[in-house]
């Protein structure tokens, strides 16, 4: 099996997001309108507020050539099933997801790491976190407006778990979502408008390969910035 230890980054500062505001219901709908479409028809998530920044709990997924092939392949094989092409994730991007996207004020950033730092000795975790990706799944999300080809976490999922309800708690506390009731962590590899469940292609299956991951620490990416949570007591 492939064993990959996960890259850290060092914090960055935000980068600063500037909408314009007004109360004309017709020029909002033409700018959201407009953003919709320079976002390839994504729809967002929350709407701009001048302040906010965009928000998320992750774990980084370093792109190694070979989850990129299988990945790929996965994509193409959906392809010849189905006609229907999915949009792969740009290796960026890649990364598994302990929260739902929030939006988040620039003096909030300091008191909520600190909040979820000063509570890990709750989740019991002495040591780095091992994972194991080894089966994709097809989801959509809660507006089902967008859907999703993902590989799923089987051995550590009860470890990363843990992670998202601490995470949870602390942003409960500022007023922002909680993940879902029933988290099941995945690193999604590509995305589609089409409703890609209603197919012939398998919903759910084992991969050729299975990924094995190592970490340590966990981010909160805020804009296209990227936040330290914590390392784990070796």
């Amino acid at each position: 099996m492939k064993k990959v230890k996960i890259n850290t980054l060092s914090p960055l500062t935000p980068h600063t997001i500037l909408i314009n505001q007004g109360p004309d219901q017709d020029l909002e709908k033409n700018r959201l309108e407009k953003d919709k479409n320079k976002h390839q028809g994504r729809v967002r998530q929350f709407p701009h507020i001048t302040g906010n920044y965009p928000a998320l709990f992750m774990i980084q997924i370093p792109p190694s050539e070979l989850l990129l092939s299988i990945s790929n392949n996965l994509i193409e094989d959906f392809l010849k099933e189905t006609g229907i092409s999915i949009a792969p994730i740009i290796t960026e991007d890649l990364h598994i997801s302990l929260s739902k996207p929030f939006p988040i004020r620039n003096h909030q950033i300091k008191m909520i790491m600190e909040m979820i730092r000063n509570d890990k000795q709750n989740i019991q975790l002495e040591s780095s976190i091992q994972f194991i990706l080894d089966e994709y799944e097809i989801y959509c999300n809660e507006d089902n407006t967008r859907y999703f080809i993902s590989f799923n976490v089987s051995v550590g999922k009860s470890e990363i778990s843990k992670v998202i309800k601490l995470i949870d708690k602390g942003l409960s506390s500022f007023g922002f979502p909680s993940f879902y009731e029933d988290p099941k962590p995945h690193l999604t590899i590509g995305w589609s408008l089409n409703n890609i469940l209603n197919t012939t292609f398998p919903k759910k299956g084992k991969l050729v390969h299975h990924f094995i991951f190592t970490t340590d620490r966990f981010f909160l990416k805020v804009g296209k910035s990227f936040y330290p949570l914590f390392f784990f007591q070796q």
